[in-house]
This record gives C-alpha cells, structure tokens and sequence, in this order.
C-alpha cells in the first residue's frame, strides 16, 4: 500500500506540473501574437522609417509610394557651409488625397538673434511654393533647440518644401535636426490604421515606433503591458521559460522513479 500510495500522489504531481508547462507555453505563445503585435526591436526602427539628408538630395524631391513615415536631417556630418541654401520636397504619390503632419524628436540649431533666425534657419510650406503665404512654420523661421508648435502639417495639399539656410554660420558649429514627416487623413481609418487622438489616420506599423507620427503623440501612448512584453518576454527568455518547465518535470519524473524503487525496495524488505 505504501508503493501504491506514494506513486498516485507523486503522479498527481507530475501531471499538475506538465499541466503547468503547456498552459505557461500556450500563455506565452497569446502574448507573442497579440500584445506584441505594434512592438518594434529599436534596431529595426531604421528599416521602418528611412533617413534622408538634405544636402544629398537639394533640389529634389522625395516621392512616397506608401503611408510610411521618412526622416529628414539637414546635413550628412552635421556640419554645413557657412553660407548656403538647400531646398527639397516630400510627396505622397500613392495616396493623393493624404496631406503630411511634420514633426521633431530634436532640434538643434543655432539660436535665435532678436527673436530671428538669422545663422541657421529652417523653413517648411504647404505645397509646391515658397511664397511666404504658403510657409506654415511662422515669418521667424525654425532655429535653436525647439519648435513653436509641436507640430506643423499640410492642409491644402499632399506635398511639402523644406527649406534650410545658413547665412554666416560660424566654423565648427554642429547643426541637426530630425523631422518626422508623416502621411494623414481624416475621416474613416482604414483597417490597417490608427487613429489619433486628434482624428487623424496614420498607418498602424507607425505606433510605438518613439517617433510622434501623430503630431500629439497618441500614437506613442502605448499599453504598458506591451513595454512589459517586449522587455521581459523576449525571445531568450521565452525559450528559458521552456526549458526551466522541461527541467521541473524532469525533476519530478526523477523523483517517481525515486519513490517506485525505494517501493520495490520495501516490498523485497518485507518479503
């Protein structure tokens, strides 16, 4: 009775533990299809959003074959000429009826003089002129380490001019910026977008990317179980969840083996 005893309670037990390691494995496999659906690896941020430079592609313009957002920076070695004048273009060709939401994640520019930016200036206009009537960043223009508003878009068309100049630039002064420009619409979002807490449609591959695609950052606004994911369920740890599991039970299978000869022992004993 003591074999047959010992050997149904440690069975339970091993039942219950391989119970535990399927419903952790399939708990595990929930979270990688769903929570982690708008996580993206910060390594492939690039691959997501390009990055252009203004000083290799002046006087061109960039055509947009998707709703995808590009990344625009002023010059290659972030340091320009002294003087000089660079202007270039981003249209959404796909989507003609999309308008462009231009943000930044930094600004760093030689600072304003008597409220103008007089050494090194970037100015941004809603479509294919630059008449002051179509530039959308104020008569002061862009400079320093922030922006007037948190973000500037295009509301009469689907193409926008930027425009930088240095005038008189003194030597060995870095300057850099990173604008985010995005594709938007408003009205009814497509299955495949998000919408923005300012109505706007933007693609859905564009949220938690640590870009402002929005324009009010809405679409960095993300669960916290999904940074919790991403950061604690990796793909390393998921297999060290698997394997730990398969060594518990490994244990446990060791120790019913354990118990049935330390039985077989008893009954020998008792014969």
């Amino acid at each position: 009775m003591v074999f047959t005893s010992s050997t149904v309670s440690v069975s339970v037990i091993f039942i219950i533990a391989c119970s535990w390691t399927i419903v952790a494995s399939l708990y595990v496999s929930s979270l990688n299809g769903t929570a982690m659906q708008y996580i993206k690896d910060p390594e492939d941020i690039e691959n997501i959003t390009p990055k252009y430079y203004m000083n290799l592609i002046c006087k061109e313009k960039i055509l947009l074959n998707s709703r995808r957002a590009v990344i625009i920076s002023p010059w290659v070695t972030n340091f320009p000429p002294a003087t000089q004048q660079c202007i270039m273009g981003v249209e959404e060709n796909a989507y003609r009826n999309y308008k462009l939401v231009l943000t930044f994640k930094t600004m760093n520019l030689y600072m304003r003089s008597s409220g103008i930016c007089d050494k090194s200036r970037l100015d941004v206009y809603d479509g294919q002129s630059i008449k002051d009537v179509d530039r959308i960043t104020g008569n002061h223009g862009l400079c320093g380490t922030d922006t007037e508003k948190k973000f500037y878009e295009t509301t009469k068309t689907n193409f926008v001019i930027l425009k930088y100049i240095t005038n008189n630039l003194p030597a060995n002064v870095s300057q850099y910026f990173e604008a985010v420009i995005t594709p938007y619409h408003y009205g009814s979002c497509e299955e495949d977008e998000f919408r923005c807490s300012n109505n706007k449609c933007i693609l859905n591959d564009l949220r938690c990317d640590s870009y402002n695609n929005c324009g009010d950052d809405s679409d960095e606004t993300c669960n916290t179980s999904y940074s919790a994911v991403n950061s604690s369920l990796s793909t390393g740890a998921i297999i060290g969840i698997i394997i730990g599991s398969l060594i518990f039970c490994a244990m446990v299978v060791a120790i019913i083996v354990a118990v049935v000869m330390c039985g077989v022992c008893n009954l020998y004993r008792r014969m």
